[in-house]
């Protein structure tokens, strides 16, 4: 398949398909990624990496961090990666962690990226770092950033928590670590609430309304991907929400977009437990990068009296979620959202989006050598 028709395809889906699509009418510029494509592709010199690469700058015109396109099984792909990953603090970047690259120790600063200076890189490329905060910058657009951890195996997860039950309720005190924790099921975390809640104590927020665009597209893939997760859990609760949104987008296809109400679901999920008195204080450690379901997990328990949340905001990408995938001749795959909220995140001037800390602790250098913020979640615990 030809580039360019993937490309047009990629448009048409978010200008139809994505959750978004309505509210972000003229944020793009399809035509001058159409034509560079066109030209590569005429000339002969297009690969595919670099065609990966103007898509998702093509992307980057929608702000939405719950969307990727992807390159797959590529021998021709040339591998870009700086072997590091870097946090910005006063215009300088400091190396956190080193990975292929060992002339770098955790600490470097770096001051310039091709005689560059670090304020002069993020004037011109600010809508790659996708953040105007120093703390919330994505620099991995630009160093190519490593892989996180994250609550995508639902069965794993929830085995985990049965395992060291009696470790849990024999406890007074718990630390949850979110931080780089990029998301997945959020069932997966759902049997922590047990011990993160006091006894005849539950979560008391309404559910957010929340719009599924019903395109044929969207119901295809929702229902091919509803299947594949049918196959791989036995966990009820995600059992029956699938079950509830096949339905759902069976019932409204290609009727725009419809408010599903999953609250007698996610009821479920909420109060199906009596909580447990034995932990006095529990302390979640979360960051800008814990995002989506880990997201919904830091909210959800900040309901709870014991709860101190701890460090910096969450990424904040749940206005726009659900995510489905399309595939191009097993090579190429675009993830997009196909649900939104009604009612957006509010915006922090700091913060940004995401779910705001009790204990906001800022980033600073020492972070890479030290783990602050544990530090003083520690220090919580022990205070009378």
């Amino acid at each position: 398949m030809k580039y360019s028709n993937i490309f047009a395809e990629v448009v048409s889906i978010m200008h139809q398909d994505y959750a978004g699509y309505d509210e972000k009418i003229g944020w793009d510029h399809p035509d001058y990624f159409k034509k560079k494509i066109e030209d590569l592709e005429t000339s002969g010199i297009i690969t595919p990496q670099r065609f990966t690469e103007l898509v998702n700058e093509y992307l980057l015109s929608f702000k939405d961090r719950h969307m990727y396109f992807n390159l797959h099984n590529s021998e021709k792909v040339e591998v870009k990666t700086c072997g590091f990953t870097v946090r910005n603090y006063e215009d300088t970047l400091y190396v956190t962690e080193t990975k292929e690259e060992d002339r770098f120790e955790k600490g470097t600063r770096i001051v310039s990226i091709d005689g560059e200076s670090i304020s002069s890189i993020r004037k011109l490329h600010h809508t790659m770092l996708r953040e105007s905060h120093p703390e919330r910058e994505e620099w991995d657009e630009i160093l190519n950033k490593a892989s996180y951890s994250d609550f995508a195996d639902t069965d794993r997860i929830v085995n985990l928590i049965e395992e060291h039950k009696d470790d849990l309720l024999k406890s007074k005190n718990m630390i949850v670590d979110v931080r780089n924790n990029r998301g997945g099921n959020s069932h997966a975390s759902s049997s922590l609430l047990r011990y993160i809640f006091k006894k005849g104590e539950k979560p008391i927020s309404p559910l957010k309304v929340r719009e599924f665009n019903c395109s044929d597209r969207n119901v295809e893939l929702f229902l091919e991907q509803a299947e594949k997760v049918r196959s791989s859990t036995n966990n009820e609760e995600t059992l029956k929400m699938i079950e509830y949104g096949e339905n759902q987008f069976k019932t409204y296809r290609n009727q725009g977009f419809v408010a599903f109400d999953f609250s007698e679901y996610i009821a479920d999920l909420e109060n199906n437990f009596e909580g447990e008195d034995n932990l006095e204080k529990v302390i979640i450690l979360s960051d800008y990068y814990c995002a989506s379901a880990a997201e919904e997990f830091v909210e959800t328990s900040k309901e709870s009296s014991k709860v101190t949340i701890v460090g910096r905001a969450t990424m904040g990408l749940n206005d726009y979620s659900d995510i489905v995938c399309v595939q191009w001749d097993k090579q190429f795959s675009l993830c997009y959202p196909i649900s939104r909220l009604q009612l957006k995140t509010e915006i922090d001037p700091i913060h940004g989006k995401g779910i705001q800390p009790h204990v906001y602790i800022k980033w600073t250098p020492k972070h890479i050598e030290e783990d602050i913020d544990l530090q003083q979640a520690l220090k919580l615990i022990v205070k009378s």
